[in-house]
């Protein structure tokens, strides 16, 4: 059974969990949010090239939208595999054709030295406040500033977290009474890392997770966007990521000329699990007998 860890803000005397982030039984990682907020997520893969500017806009290829109703969760494999899953969301891969069933990406390393991944979230009141006992508590001393925002202009109750993978070598740097790290990165000095107890002996490192304030332009009042499972390079120097979005703006897609597709499980996907599963049997008879 994977273990879950709870990533909160406090703010005064309130805490907020804002996500869980739990290891897999392959020593990945997942992440998924703790709102309370009802309605669609909006899952796109997004291509984007590294050019060292701070903003960028990012185009979004209409083949590669969906929406979900349920909770999705984006799942790093230890060997590279990322994808969308959760209760009654298409995930997962073809055992015949070993083709994704959903969103997947395939990411060549984990511990690169950048963040493996990012979750933005705001409007706090509508994340859960329910006592856990493997809580991370980010409180505001905890925090490092972004040396590129001019902390004077921040506005409203943006809090963005990175997760880093660091190597299991590096566990015997972490501060045994903070649990935390400090963390050379390329983009930001050396920030302080709260990090996530190794998951087991074998594992090849752990997460490590930083926190900010930062401003933004969404026009909700609660929201949250994640993503990660960042690919390897193509011929044109993209890189592919999956990223979840709360909530979908219908207002937005209303006046698109596609509609994102559906994610949620249906009675399709459960025919063509069937009928994967009895072409991958043949498949390994007839392989037995040669």
């Amino acid at each position: 059974m994977s273990k879950k860890y709870y990533i909160s803000i406090q703010i005064g005397t309130e805490k907020y969990n804002i996500f869980v982030l739990g290891y897999d039984k392959t020593n990945g990682y997942f992440i998924t949010d703790l709102s309370s907020a009802k309605g669609r997520y909006w899952i796109t893969k997004i291509r984007f090239q590294l050019t060292g500017a701070r903003t960028m806009i990012v185009p979004i290829d209409k083949k590669d939208e969906w929406y979900v109703t349920r909770k999705p969760k984006l799942m790093q494999h230890i060997d590279g595999k990322a994808q969308i899953s959760g209760d009654g969301i298409r995930s997962g891969f073809f055992k015949s054709i070993k083709r994704p069933k959903g969103v997947s990406t395939e990411s060549p390393t984990f511990n690169d030295g950048g963040p493996v991944f990012s979750f933005l979230g705001w409007g706090l009141e509508n994340f859960s406040k329910k006592h856990e006992k493997e809580s991370i508590i980010f409180q505001q001393k905890d925090l490092h500033l972004d040396p590129f925002l001019d902390q004077n202009t921040l506005k409203g109750d943006y809090y963005l977290f990175e997760g880093y993978y660091i190597p299991r070598e590096a566990a015997k740097y972490i501060d045994q009474k903070t649990g935390i790290l400090l963390y050379k990165t390329v983009a930001l000095g050396t920030i302080p890392l709260k990090c996530i107890p190794l998951p087991s002996s074998n594992t090849p490192g752990f997460v490590g997770i930083s926190c900010r304030r930062v401003n933004h332009g969404f026009n909700k009042t609660h929201g949250f966007s994640y993503g990660g499972g960042v690919s390897q390079g193509d011929k044109d120097g993209f890189l592919t990521q999956i990223n979840v979005m709360y909530p979908l703006d219908e207002d937005f897609h209303k006046n698109s000329t596609s509609y994102p597709k559906e994610l949620d499980f249906s009675f399709k996907d459960r025919v063509l699990s069937k009928i994967d599963d009895v072409i991958s049997k043949i498949f390994k008879h007839d392989s037995s007998k040669k």
